[in-house]
């Protein structure tokens, strides 16, 4: 009988053993919502209002000349009754060459907003990485995943809000 009791008695403790040694190994796993940190945190909008800024003076360039371009055409429809041929091909020609100029002005004003576009936002994905990580190493998270590669998890394990919250910080 006692040989029995300590039988239970062992296997019991090498239970809760074996149990304790399964609990530390358990992941502790999480995501976040990525698009949504990018959309809303304060470093997103004072990139765009920099990028707002720095660009202004080319747009409204730009906006202004192309409505000349318009006026231009209007004009000459308007006109070509009482101007000679030659007359309207030459102001024809004029604003062919000045619609190439524009476009060429255009597309120069759409790659470099579109290159400090990039640039700003490859610092904010930093800027987000690094959240991530300061938060993944605060709660001990083995794991930390974008929601977009997650077809189902819990609200318990999403750090979104701790990601946004550590950004506001850094501001």
């Amino acid at each position: 009988m006692r040989f029995i009791n300590k039988l239970v008695l062992c296997t019991i403790l090498l239970s809760f053993s074996m149990l304790s040694n399964a609990q530390t190994d358990i992941l502790k796993i999480g995501y976040f919502n990525f698009v949504q940190v990018m959309a809303n945190i304060p470093q997103a909008k004072e990139a765009e209002k920099r990028l707002g800024d720095e660009f202004a003076t080319r747009k409204t360039s730009i906006e202004a000349l192309d409505d000349e371009l318009k006026k231009e055409a209007d004009d000459l429809k308007r006109d070509a009754l009482v101007l000679s041929a030659a007359e309207q091909d030459a102001k024809r020609r004029k604003l062919r060459n000045r619609r190439r100029e524009f476009k060429l002005l255009l597309e120069e004003y759409q790659e470099d907003l579109s290159l400090r576009q990039n640039q700003e936002t490859a610092a904010l994905q930093k800027l987000v990485r690094q959240a991530v990580l300061d938060v993944a190493k605060e709660g001990k998270f083995d794991l930390i995943i974008d929601q977009g590669a997650v077809l189902f998890a819990s609200e318990k394990v999403n750090i979104t809000a701790a990601v946004m919250q550590r950004l506001q910080k850094q501001q």
